[in-house]
């Protein structure tokens, strides 16, 4: 009793460094309208940069999950990137004009902001991006570790399910705080001083974590290299993945390019939905909504994300106890139906999203006529419904279908492909503003046709959820059993479909 109270008090101590994530992200949703209102960037140039460093927090994971598991080990992972998380914020807010006035003044002015700061803000964002990728896969791995051997398996799903609750929690405080102080500095200054504070309590406890060595074992990226790079060794042997990781890897590549098309759509939240609301009426009775409170749609969304775990719990149950009530290859229909709910959202917040802003566009000669904010309730619930069917899909299927070597992977999956959409978005938009004549893309949403980009990306996302349906038959067609050494519920870390949610 007293070794389960100690590994769920370190076990606290670790997910406080998700809390100080959650409340970065927080603060990020208001990236955009600084850099257009503060700044005075376009806002399709502030968007790149805001998608830019959601895509590569997103990608990185791949990585630092091989020098976890075959380098470093998750100890150190998590040490260097919590650092350097805490660091960027620290940057962020530095390079804020009233916090060291290196500007010409110290007001919240484009005159007012020099290179010095524009340059600290830059690299802080780049840490930060890299501290959350690190965070993101290494944290859950370092909290199973302090478990000894796992045996205390109800203290550890208390603590799991838990965290799900902590982290809304985290994200309703921060939503509110963000939400009620309207002051630049202290939006991007408060998440600074909550990392600092988690941070410290971390690094204080340094020697009571257990600091395993790494499992020198292939990652996620390194089976991919295997598979697809390097299909024979230099002495003409086969590579070291099994047939039935090449076997699933290629398969699930195979209908990831239809996948790319949900992070471009997922790109849309913290970009341009934002810069319409900062642009449109926001008076609701004697109040003015801030910003930050579009994003309650988005935690009524993530608050169903339990729900539909629990589904995927109950597949996961069926795949090891039941194993000759549902066909294998009937397992994976649920996550294929799931997936294509995902894009059926995207589909429809693209044709919502180009219908609102239409409707700010119908004066005479496309005027803007002015359009309450609240119209983009719908939009910004759809936008984050995207994640979680797309998420708790991909885990599913992974627990349905994929080798036990390669089912704790699924969110590195999904985070690097949805990542790959972040990216795509700026490209896309670079594309259509120069195709585009005139250019749908002005400086400002008040000047853009952003509804005719909408119905593209709502084109786009049709014919991905029909390339999808497609190629899904000869997917879920193949049977890729499991090796011996990784049969259904062995072969792997514990992972619950509740615990460490993005």
């Amino acid at each position: 009793m007293f070794n389960c109270i100690r590994d769920n008090v370190k076990g606290c101590r670790i997910l406080q460094l998700l809390w100080s994530d959650t409340l970065m992200r927080r603060a990020f949703f208001v990236l955009q309208p600084y850099l257009t209102d503060v700044w005075k960037l376009s806002f399709t140039h502030a968007a790149a940069i805001v998608n830019i460093w959601e895509g590569t927090s997103l990608m990185l994971p791949a990585v630092f999950q091989l020098l976890a598991d075959k380098y470093l080990g998750n100890f150190k992972v998590v040490v260097t990137c919590t650092i350097s998380s805490t660091l960027g914020l620290a940057l962020i807010t530095m390079s804020l004009p009233p916090v060291l006035g290196m500007g010409p003044c110290k007001e919240y002015e484009e005159r007012c902001v020099d290179g010095g700061q524009k340059g600290l803000l830059y690299l802080g964002v780049a840490l930060t991006a890299i501290g959350r990728g690190g965070l993101s896969v290494s944290v859950p791995c370092l909290h199973d570790e302090q478990s000894e051997g796992g045996q205390f398996f109800l203290c550890g799903m208390v603590q799991r399910h838990g965290s799900t609750a902590e982290n809304l929690v985290v994200y309703a405080v921060g939503l509110v705080i963000i939400s009620v102080i309207s002051s630049w500095t202290f939006r991007f200054g408060f998440p600074a001083i909550f990392a600092t504070f988690v941070t410290l309590s971390f690094l204080g406890w340094w020697s009571s974590y257990k600091k395993a060595p790494p499992k020198r074992k292939g990652s996620l990226l390194a089976t991919l290299f295997k598979v697809f790079i390097a299909p024979r060794s230099r002495s003409g042997e086969e590579n070291e993945a099994s047939p039935e990781e090449s076997s699933f890897l290629r398969h699930i590549s195979g209908i990831s390019i239809n996948f790319i098309m949900l992070g471009i759509v997922s790109a849309l939240g913290n970009t341009f939905f934002v810069e319409q609301a900062n642009h449109m009426n926001r008076k609701f009775l004697f109040l003015t909504l801030p910003l930050a409170a579009f994003q309650l749609p988005m935690l009524i969304a993530a608050a169903a994300g339990p729900c539909l775990c629990a589904a995927c719990a109950f597949l996961r149950c069926v795949n090891q106890y039941c194993k000759y009530c549902v066909p294998r290859c009937l397992r994976s229909i649920p996550a294929v139906l799931g997936i294509g709910a995902a894009m059926g959202h995207a589909i429809l917040c693209c044709v919502v999203a180009a219908a609102v802003e239409k409707r700010r566009h119908r004066g005479p000669g496309g005027a803007v006529v002015e359009t309450h904010a609240t119209w983009l309730i719908f939009q910004f619930y759809l936008v984050a419904c995207v994640d979680v069917f797309f998420r708790s899909s991909i885990e599913s299927y992974y627990h349905a279908r994929a080798p036990g070597a390669l089912r704790d992977y699924h969110d590195v999956y999904t985070d690097f492909v949805t990542g790959l959409g972040y990216f795509s978005s700026v490209v896309l938009v670079a594309i259509v503003g120069r195709v585009s004549e005139p250019s749908w893309f002005e400086e400002t949403v008040d000047g853009s046709r952003l509804d005719r980009y909408y119905w593209v990306l709502a084109v786009l996302a049709s014919l991905s959820l029909v390339g999808f349906w497609v190629m899904v038959p000869f997917c879920i067609g193949k049977d890729v059993k499991p090796a011996a050494a990784h049969a259904d519920g062995e072969g792997g870390r514990a992972c619950c479909c509740f615990s460490f949610s993005r």
